[in-house]
């Protein structure tokens, strides 16, 4: 008899999660907590995909009475949290009779947090991953289950690196789900305190660019917000988005730090150089949208 959950699951991230489970015989979804999306990825959100499949699902919030005894009522085996954007409450994932886990987009317990990815490629870092947690009440902080690597180039954006870890690892991430809950176990090893980290939730402020900054910062930063919402700069006093970046090699003639050095293809490319004198090429520029960042 397949065992009953209760995902909980947002954008395409979550989509994915829930194609996942519903390869596995072993899993029968019970429930779909999600949010509608809308645009060109419609399609590929969790609540499309239970409509697909005849699920039923609710966008109830995560802490509300009514979702609490909704999930009760359902009695579900476990509970996997597959990207969500509330916390889940100790009274609702303490429903499920064998546990409760999360898949979480980083090597915890580094970059415990709501947005580890942006973080992980804004901080220079060559490698992320997927760690499947047990759920507690406390951020990102329960026993790793299960986790899968995953490199970082050096001109991934957030969206590569988040593409390739719903492709590559949320397969072998659920699988690991799947055999937690047919043994009813989700006991893992502790996270050990001192190597954790966690970074806040990714702002509108965090996208600015300072071109005082190291060239690699900047072209981390240009990669890290990609692509949304994208990084801005003030370029000639107009405020500019970029969506890429390259380094550029040490110039051959000095150049003045945190400057703009040349305009290209119609203004979509501009070179600037950096506070350590390097220089970085600025890639799909759009439009100049006003004079403050």
């Amino acid at each position: 008899m397949a065992a009953g959950i209760v995902l909980f699951a947002i954008n395409t991230f979550g989509g994915t999660v829930l194609t996942e489970i519903l390869g596995h015989g072993a899993l029968d979804v019970r429930l779909v907590v999600t949010r509608a999306g809308y645009g060109p990825k419609s399609h590929l959100m969790p609540h499309a995909i239970a409509d697909r499949h005849g699920l039923p699902w609710t966008t109830d919030e995560a802490g509300g009475q009514a979702l609490e005894s909704h999930v009760a009522a359902l009695a579900p085996d476990a509970i996997l949290v597959g990207g969500y954007h509330r916390r889940i409450p100790r009274s609702l994932f303490e429903t499920a009779a064998a546990g409760a886990a999360n898949l979480h987009p980083s090597l915890l317990p580094a970059y415990r947090g709501a947005t580890p990815v942006e973080w992980c490629i804004a901080n220079g870092e060559t490698e992320t991953g997927l760690t499947l947690h047990r759920l507690e009440q406390g951020f990102d902080t329960g026993d790793i289950l299960w986790q899968g690597r995953v490199a970082i180039g050096a001109d991934d954006t957030a969206g590569d690196v988040l593409e390739r870890i719903t492709t590559s690892l949320v397969p072998a991430g659920v699988a690991a789900f799947a055999e937690r809950v047919a043994i009813g176990n989700f006991r893992g090893v502790p996270q050990d305190p001192n190597l954790a980290s966690w970074q806040a939730k990714r702002s509108e402020g965090d996208a600015v660019l300072d071109l005082r900054w190291d060239a690699a910062k900047v072209h981390c930063r240009v990669r890290a917000m990609a692509p949304w919402p994208l990084a801005s700069v003030m370029l000639d006093g107009m405020v500019r988005r970029v969506a890429r970046s390259r380094l550029i090699s040490q110039p051959s003639q000095p150049t003045l730090p945190a400057t703009l050095v040349s305009v290209a293809e119609g203004g979509e490319r501009a070179m600037v150089a950096c506070g350590d004198g390097r220089l970085v090429e600025l890639i799909d520029l759009d439009p100049p949208i006003g004079n403050r960042p």
